[in-house]
């Protein structure tokens, strides 16, 4: 049995529980585990299966969800973390570090899109974008990966979802203009409607 279930975002709920179904159960195979969502859009997906979260940190990323948990975990805890297949391993590693066991499920995986990188590229040199929005950091690696090099990035505004994302964008040489202040799609696309008044 599981103490928690930490769902970090609306994917990793939605694929989650389209299994559970799949293979007959429904949210009563949850037992009595508690349930973490990162994020509102997380929260208000997992409402629709009848689960109020227990836990919703302000801050909406993977640090929050350690930092909360962490004082009221009880000892030897048991936590289930669906999430992506090529997710941040800062869950498991941080809660592993305090004694906590953490039972990681790939709910489902990202594949890049392979095709048409070229053309995309010449049209991000020609400015046909005002501005290019990543939402994790996977997008980042996955739009490099398929545009060849950062020079096309280069060529237009990056706006990022949160801090996460904008690293990673540093990591290639690159400056995010926009970093949203709510780290949601909504907040990100306020953020860009504001003209970066609303940016951390």
């Amino acid at each position: 049995d599981y103490h928690w279930v930490i769902f970090t975002s609306v994917n990793g709920a939605e694929h989650f529980f389209a299994r559970l179904h799949h293979a007959g159960m429904d949210t009563r195979a949850l037992g009595y585990a508690k349930i973490a969502a990162i994020g509102t859009a997380t929260r208000d997906r997992l409402r629709t299966y009848g689960i109020e979260a227990d836990l919703v940190p302000q801050e909406f990323r993977a640090e929050a969800v350690v930092d909360a948990l962490r004082p009221i975990l009880p000892p030897r805890a048991h936590i289930l973390l669906p999430r992506a297949q090529e997710a941040r391993d800062v869950l498991p590693a941080s809660l592993g570090a305090h004694g906590v066991t953490v039972d990681v499920v790939a709910a489902y995986e990202t594949v890049p899109e392979t095709e048409h990188g070229e053309e995309l590229a010449a049209q991000m040199m020609d400015g046909a974008f005002d501005y290019v929005t990543f939402t994790s950091s996977s997008t980042v690696k996955n739009l490099v990966r398929m545009l060849g090099n950062i020079t096309p990035l280069q060529h237009t505004k990056i706006a990022c979802i949160g801090p996460v994302t904008a690293e990673t964008v540093k990591q290639f040489g690159l400056d995010p203009y926009i970093v949203a202040g709510t780290y949601t799609i909504d907040g990100l696309i306020t953020a860009i409607k504001n003209g970066c008044d609303d940016c951390v």
